[in-house]
């Protein structure tokens, strides 16, 4: 199959005290494991509107644009799986996506099935992590149990079920201004070290110019780093 441009996504996690809302996979990419809700940004949408409307088609709820809170971002290379275009069949084996976190109060309707997720609730202590992707243990548990974090990661996957042990993640204070924060750290050349890396990491030089990378990911279209 050929290849496709990288692809822009966003990921959206309904929070209640201590509790998060998580669905199940019914088709598609990653059928079979439990995720937040999200999808791929359509035509010239802000990924946060995108974020709006994957949320409300896949489990009914509504919540105003100011809910979504920015929380990071994740890069991911694909070596061989990756996300099919169902019109052409070319596959993104580059998906970059952005992450949104929604307070339960500011929703409206109630979490209902849809032909594409199951929804369900779940304590944070019994988050099913065995039933997500891999990457998934790496960087959810700080933004469950941290609210006042915003995570910026990179991964590679081998296949949807083989992730390779070179990730790095990134550990920031989460605001609204999130986005504007990154930007101005890279703008002033400020260097941080990764907060956690897998076992298989570089270090030095080449480890400086993937957080430059993926820094730099957060920004792949102008005014789409989580604006309205």
């Amino acid at each position: 199959m050929a290849s496709a441009a990288p692809k822009l996504l966003t990921l959206v996690f309904v929070h209640r005290p201590g509790a998060v809302l998580l669905g199940m996979k019914k088709r598609g990419f990653g059928q079979g494991k439990w995720n937040g809700f999200g999808g791929k940004r359509e035509g010239s949408e802000s990924m946060a509107r995108c974020a709006q409307r994957e949320l409300q088609e896949e489990t009914s709820l509504s919540a105003p644009l100011a809910a979504f809170r920015p929380r990071g971002f994740l890069g991911f290379h694909m070596e061989t799986d990756g996300m099919a275009d169902a019109a052409t069949g070319a596959v993104s084996k580059v998906l970059n996506v952005f992450i949104y976190s929604v307070d339960e109060a500011a929703t409206e309707g109630a979490a209902t099935e849809s032909e594409e997720m199951a929804p369900k609730w779940y304590e944070h202590e019994q988050v099913p992590y065995a039933n997500m992707w891999l990457d998934d243990p790496i960087w959810l548990p700080s933004l469950l149990g941290d609210d006042a974090l915003s995570v910026a990661a990179s991964f590679t996957f081998e296949s949807e079920g083989a992730m390779r042990d070179d990730w790095h993640c990134w550990e920031f204070p989460a605001s609204a201004d999130f986005q504007t924060f990154l930007r101005t750290e890279r703008d002033l050349g400020i260097v941080r070290e990764p907060t956690r890396t897998g076992a298989a990491a570089t270090a030095g030089a080449d480890e400086e110019g993937r957080r430059d990378g993926v820094l730099e990911l957060l920004f792949p279209v102008a005014g789409e780093g989580g604006g309205a």
